[in-house]
């Protein structure tokens, strides 16, 4: 697999973790893992985990990816940032194993604690994983851990119509 400019190598994994990864939705031996045991999807997401440096780099390699697109002064997401905590911040990667062995990160979300609860900061996928059904597939999970969750603009025209389909508690 060549290099790209979306390439996000995240910490090898072991051959054994790998194969369970691939096998399933699982979010870090969270309590909540029943939920979306029925989604037998390639794909794995991972509550990022402040006191782990290789995740965190991730999500925040990501959410610069995010402020380029959308042309944004401020990057929304920065590894080892004081602020970040469990209580206040949760960060997701969305991850595969490539051909090559090589754990990859190709989308993250941040969701951020208000003063009216819980709220997704930003998300980013990569282009080519885009309209898939990713976002849907995790949705349900986000609802378990946080309630109706606000969302948080600007909204680019995807996550609009997604909101006015998916999010209907969402004011736009």
């Amino acid at each position: 697999m060549k290099s790209s400019h979306y390439d996000i190598t995240l910490p090898k994994i072991g051959i054994r973790a790998a194969g369970a990864a691939q096998r399933q939705f699982k979010m870090n031996q969270d309590p909540n893992f029943q939920t979306l045991n029925a989604m037998q999807i390639n794909q794995c997401i991972v509550r990022v985990d402040l006191n782990s440096k290789g995740h965190e780099w991730a999500l925040e390699k990501i959410a610069r990816f995010f402020r380029r697109e959308f042309r944004y002064d401020l990057t929304q997401y920065r590894a080892g940032d004081p602020l970040n905590s469990p209580e206040t911040t949760q960060g997701f990667v969305w991850r595969d194993i490539a051909s090559d062995g090589r754990d990859v990160a190709w989308a993250g979300c941040c969701f951020r604690k208000r003063d009216h609860g819980w709220a997704l900061q930003w998300i980013w996928m990569h282009p080519y994983e885009r309209h898939k059904g990713h976002f849907l597939k995790a949705l349900p999970y986000f609802v378990k851990l946080f309630g109706n969750f606000d969302v948080e603009g600007p909204y680019s025209h995807s996550m609009r119509e997604c909101i006015k389909k998916h999010l209907t508690w969402v004011k736009l």
